[in-house]
């Protein structure tokens, strides 16, 4: 087989942004006018990263791991909403409003770029 265009190869990145750097759409919101951002880190990867290029705008989802804290910076387009949720037992940096809810922190956010470190 020559063709790398086959459902099993897009799976992997289908995978990776959609798990990994938790990147969601909301169905009753399409075309990322508002979708969540869930990243689900395991104990082997020390960081990961994902760009997005919405019809609004780049969304960027990442982590990055420093011992028992994970720090994850993201993007927000312009004129779009993200519910964020973080595992971890202690916010440590926060650049909005969160509330914890089952051992996640949950926030909304609007348009802008935002940091954030969680103690796992």
């Amino acid at each position: 087989m020559n063709s790398f265009n086959h459902y099993a190869y897009g799976s992997v990145a289908e995978w990776s942004y959609r798990d990994i750097t938790g990147l969601k759409l909301c169905e009753e919101e399409p075309g990322y006018g508002r979708f969540r951002i869930c990243p689900k880190q395991g104990k082997k990867l020390d960081m990961a990263e994902f760009t997005y290029e919405s019809m609004h705008g780049r969304i960027v989802s990442g982590w990055k791991r420093e011992g028992d804290t994970v720090e994850y910076h993201m993007t927000i387009p312009v004129n779009t909403k993200a519910e964020v949720r973080l595992k971890g037992s202690e916010l440590v940096k926060n650049q909005a409003p969160c509330r914890k809810l089952d051992g996640e922190y949950i926030c909304e956010l609007g348009s802008g770029d935002y940091v954030f470190a969680v103690r796992e």
